[in-house]
């Protein structure tokens, strides 16, 4: 069941985004840094390495821009711009998974705005090469736990089936930083 949006929550999305926007703005005109190079090699010369899903570890870090380089080219603000927006995204996703668990909304606005003033960011938002796979990977480490407890609260089938289709794209996406997710599904269970 969907609900609207209430204007407090309107309200804590405009503020998450002004404070986003103060805290990482700037990242929109950043240009590529030295790991940055790297990835953008191998999307210009996608046929060196064995397709576009790259190596065992880190296969998938390069998809989201080998998917993007046909329209966006090496306009390095547009791919800073769409590793902003994951970011507020992840900052909104951080609100109202918080709102579901404590049923307050201070203490989520206050989660959230922490969040989204970038002590976590700094690292995922100013090199390229990281940002995209940071970010996903916080938005399914939220996304996950969120669906194992709506599962729990409503005993319904649907939500512990997504949550171990969520749990298993964390395994195949984000390889390297999915075993942080296992501590947190154990509490859950517990």
């Amino acid at each position: 069941k969907i609900k609207s949006l209430s204007r407090f929550d309107m309200k804590v999305l405009c503020l998450l985004l002004v404070i986003a926007s103060f805290s990482y703005g700037q990242t929109i005109n950043m240009f590529y840094w030295i790991d940055d190079w790297g990835l953008v090699f191998n999307m210009l010369h996608p046929n060196i390495f064995p397709g576009n899903f790259g190596h065992p570890a880190y296969r998938y870090a390069t998809t989201p821009f080998h998917l993007l380089f046909p329209l966006v080219g090496l306009n390095a603000q547009v791919y800073f711009l769409l590793g902003f927006l994951q970011y507020y995204l992840t900052a909104a996703l951080l609100y109202f998974f918080t709102k579901y668990l404590t049923k307050n909304s201070l203490v989520s606005l206050v989660s959230a705005a922490i969040f989204a003033s970038g002590y976590f960011g700094s690292y995922a938002l100013y090199r390229l090469s990281n940002s995209y796979q940071l970010t996903q990977t916080a938005i399914i480490f939220l996304i996950t736990p969120w669906l194992l407890v709506a599962h729990f609260k409503t005993r319904m089938a649907k939500y512990y089936v997504l949550s171990a289709i969520s749990f298993i794209c964390a395994l195949e996406f984000f390889f390297l930083r999915s075993q942080g997710l296992l501590p947190i599904i154990l509490a859950i269970v517990f």
